[in-house]
């Protein structure tokens, strides 16, 4: 969306193929690795938590395991971007995106999901009971053993009874419009074009906005998940003689490196959240976590 760290200003890295050093770069990548490493210390994991819900508390529908659960996904995938953020080139930069795309989603179905969780947590194990019955469908078309009938007919029940959840660019908008009120910040993707050469934060009126990261990392993460010839060609390279070309990754050349330094900043709206919905971490202490990085 066009902001480094929860404060805003710009920090896309622009892909340069200058052949020599990516120093400037790096630099940045660098100090993307101290963010992530003050907000791994804001939340200590195993989470040692208490619920009340009975005689089930371990049912998939209890929010109040659900979301430290996904907490501690998304900082798992936040660690997984920063090891490859440290992998000599040629790096894989592809794979991290790939990584920022799946952090993306724990973030906007946690700030969904607590909009109402008493409904929307339930819609979100509907979705996941749709998607395992098609795939006992499938399996059953291929001759397999698919969910027993008593298991396939509670699962039909219950995405009956509760419903499927919107597309993921309906929940960020969701998401958007409701935090948006209680997380100062919290920015919502306009309702209508706006003027040329206005400011990402002007015109979604915060400093993010889950919607708006729906394009630039939802969507463009989606290139890279894929074999698309947007992804392809970034291996495509000229040979050593005319008509010749080099497939592979190119070390002297500098990739767009932003999956690494927005890794910390996508995760750090997620920790806005948590405070809301689970009491911790301190936004003071999260916003701390940049400073003196840029």
């Amino acid at each position: 969306n066009g902001t480094r760290g929860p404060r805003g200003s710009g920090d896309h890295v622009k892909k340069k193929k200058t052949g020599t050093s990516d120093a400037e770069v790096s630099r940045k990548v660098r100090a993307s690795l101290v963010q992530c490493d003050r907000l791994f210390r804001l939340v200590s994991f195993p989470l040692h938590v208490e619920v009340r819900l009975a005689p089930e508390p371990r049912a998939l529908d209890n929010w109040e395991l659900v979301a430290p659960a996904m907490l501690f996904s998304a900082s798992n995938c936040l660690r997984s971007v920063r090891l490859l953020a440290e992998v000599e080139a040629p790096r894989r930069e592809q794979d991290a995106m790939v990584l920022l795309r799946r952090l993306y989603e724990h973030v906007v179905d946690f700030a969904w999901i607590a909009i109402d969780p008493e409904v929307n947590v339930r819609k979100w194990v509907a979705d996941d009971f749709y998607h395992r019955l098609k795939i006992s469908n499938e399996l059953v078309q291929l001759g397999k053993q698919g969910l027993p009938t008593a298991k396939a007919t509670d699962f039909e029940s219950y995405v009956s009874k509760h419903g499927r959840m919107p597309d993921m660019a309906s929940r960020a908008d969701g998401a958007d419009k409701y935090w948006s009120k209680k997380i100062d910040g919290h920015g919502v993707y306009p309702s209508k074009a706006q003027p040329q050469g206005r400011s990402i934060n002007d015109a979604q009126n915060g400093l993010w906005s889950l919607r708006t990261q729906y394009i630039t990392i939802y969507r463009g993460g989606s290139a890279n998940a894929h074999p698309t010839p947007f992804s392809l060609f970034s291996y495509i390279g000229p040979g050593d003689r005319p008509g010749t070309f080099r497939v592979g990754v190119d070390p002297a050349e500098q990739d767009n490196r932003y999956a690494y330094t927005f890794a910390p900043i996508i995760y750090s709206t997620m920790l806005f959240v948590s405070e809301q919905v689970l009491g911790y971490p301190k936004r003071s202490d999260v916003e701390a976590a940049f400073d003196g990085t840029a």
